[in-house]
Parts: C-alpha cells; sequence; structure tokens
C-alpha cells in the first residue's frame, strides 16, 4: 500500500517536469563540468560537517535537510566562482549560446591570523572594493568557502584553499572573478618606550 501511495505521487510530478536546469560555461567541455563538479562537490562537503549522530530521530532529519541544503549553496557559489551559469532549457528547445564570461580581474589579499580565528581581506584595487571575511578557527582545512561582505554593500564568495602561502577564488556579485595571493598581514606592534638617560 505505502508503495502505491508514492507510485501515485511521483506520476503527477513526474509529468509536471519539463524543464531541465544546465550548468554552462562558453568554451567549457565535459571533462571541465565533471572536474570542477567533482571538486565543488567536495569543497561542500568539507564545508558542511554531518552533526547530527546521537540526535534524536525528528532533530536528525532537521539537521540532514539544513546540511543538505547548505551542500547545495555552497555547491551554486563554487560553480559560479568557477564561471559556470545555471541555465533552463525547456523542453525540445535548444541550450541558448552563452556569452564568454568576463575576463579574471586582479584581486590583492591578506591574512590575518588572531587569537582565535582567521580573517581575510581582499582588495580590488582598480573598483577601490574592499571586502573581508573571518574563519572562526585557527587551523584552515584544505579547502573552504567562505561568504564576502564588502564594504559597499555587496558580497560575493571566497574559495580558499591552504598552503603555504595562502590562496583563493574570488567570485563577486555581479561578476567580477579571479584568484589571490594571500600576503600574511603583519601584526601591530607597540613601539618600545624610551627609558630616559640619568
Amino acid at each position: 500500500m505505502r508503495k502505491l501511495w508514492w507510485a501515485a505521487l511521483a506520476l503527477p510530478l513526474a509529468a509536471c517536469v519539463t524543464d531541465d536546469v544546465r550548468w554552462v560555461r562558453a568554451g567549457a567541455t565535459s571533462a571541465d563540468f565533471d572536474t570542477d563538479k567533482a571538486r565543488c562537490q567536495y569543497e561542500a562537503t568539507l564545508g558542511t560537517p554531518g552533526s547530527y549522530y546521537g540526535r534524536g530521530m525528528g532533530n536528525a532529519m532537521a539537521a540532514g535537510i539544513s546540511d543538505g541544503l547548505r551542500m547545495a549553496e555552497l555547491q551554486t557559489l563554487c560553480m559560479q566562482a568557477r564561471g559556470w551559469q545555471r541555465t533552463v532549457v525547456t523542453a525540445g528547445s535548444v541550450i541558448p549560446p552563452t556569452q564568454a564570461p568576463p575576463a579574471p580581474v586582479s584581486f590583492e589579499g591578506t591574512s590575518e591570523h588572531g587569537k582565535a580565528d582567521i580573517g581575510f581581506q581582499i582588495t580590488r584595487p582598480e573598483a577601490g572594493t574592499v571586502c573581508t571575511v573571518r574563519y572562526p578557527e585557527r587551523k584552515l582545512p584544505p579547502n573552504i568557502t567562505l561568504t564576502l561582505s564588502c564594504q559597499d554593500g555587496t558580497g560575493g564568495t571566497l574559495i580558499v584553499t591552504a598552503g603555504n602561502p595562502i590562496t583563493g577564488e574570488v567570485a563577486l556579485d555581479g561578476g567580477p572573478y579571479g584568484t589571490v595571493v594571500f600576503a600574511s598581514a603583519k601584526p601591530q606592534t607597540q613601539p618600545k618606550a624610551r627609558q630616559a638617560s640619568r
């Protein structure tokens, strides 16, 4: 009986699905898509810790749904950072040609290791844009996707890759994207007080 109920629900839903959503990027091959999709899935997994073990069934389901939505959001941001756009293709239509993505722009970046976190600042000198984000731990995972806040009220996505130096991929709202290498910010030091000579 339970299987019949699911079948009765699935048939009308399947009939309603006439559109197809695809990721497109001008000049990209299916191998490019597969590579970027796999990397974005991996990074989204790192950014979505499954923390619902030991909870009651209802709480575990809610946490699982929440994690799933967050993972989908991170995958989307990651794909957009790599120049992909989601395009809805109606059944029977031809995929419209996509415009070439804008050329990458240059970003400057600094990272500052605090006592309990790491701060990142991205600057786009020619536009005067400054964006920041703080990662709430002192040690970075291999890859992490962070949400940038910019001084002009816009935002963007930063995909950080741990290393020496720390590097990142930036995608700002409105389209500007590129890569960044983070220089370590020098800690502020107080000048030593001079002792009076006797």
